[in-house]
């Protein structure tokens, strides 16, 4: 069963979506070959493209867009607002608030959390790209956890337990269950394994 209303779409049964479909009433639009697994809902005003897999329990907000080949695990919350661009990858129980950009073939981990406006790239061209282009984004570990505003540069290794303080900007791997502020992002402090700042 399908719950079609002026706020969300909430699907109560493992459905795969064949053709595109608008629901009318959320507004809410959803390409081709995407399986939408029980529990999920998603808010209004926004786009899933096609090919994309979102598991169980999954909640979507408002005016986002994921592209195509997006894979959600379960119990993944997308702030409004969120651009999911193609083929990323987010781990189960990860948490976006608004504004967020994960770029294409982002590998985010389990259980992350990304303050309003994390951004991550995958170009460090700056769209000049000579030849062939081939994304680079910034691999995430597991239980991460990301201040508001924090950006991540190209190509670089986020360990396991990584956290960091509002603004600050990413560009050199991180060492596991590690604070980082500033830009660019320095290590602090050297955090416990319950990662109690």
């Amino acid at each position: 069963m399908i719950e079609d209303t002026m706020y969300y779409v909430k699907f109560h049964d493992l459905t795969v979506i064949g053709r595109p479909t608008n629901f009318q009433n959320s507004n809410v639009r959803v390409g081709e070959d995407t399986i939408i697994e029980e529990g999920t809902i998603i808010f209004s005003n926004t786009t899933i493209l096609y090919d994309v897999h979102i598991g169980k329990n999954c909640r979507i907000g408002n005016f986002s867009l994921i592209r195509d080949n997006v894979t959600l695990g379960n119990d993944v919350s997308i702030g409004s607002h969120n651009s999911i661009e193609p083929y990323a990858t987010i781990g189960k129980g990860t948490r976006t608030q608004g504004h967020c950009m994960i770029s294409e073939f982002s590998s985010i981990g389990e259980n992350v959390f990304l303050g309003p406006y994390f951004n991550t790239t995958g170009d460090n061209t700056i769209g000049a790209v000579k030849g062939e282009y081939n994304a680079n984004p910034a691999k995430i570990g597991n239980n991460c956890r990301f201040g508001t505003g924090t950006k991540v540069v190209p190509g670089i290794d986020i360990k396991d337990g990584t956290i960091t303080g509002a603004m600050t900007l990413l560009t050199k791997d991180t060492e596991k269950d590690s604070l980082y502020i500033g830009i660019p992002g320095k290590k602090v402090r050297q955090l416990k394994e319950d990662l109690i700042i």
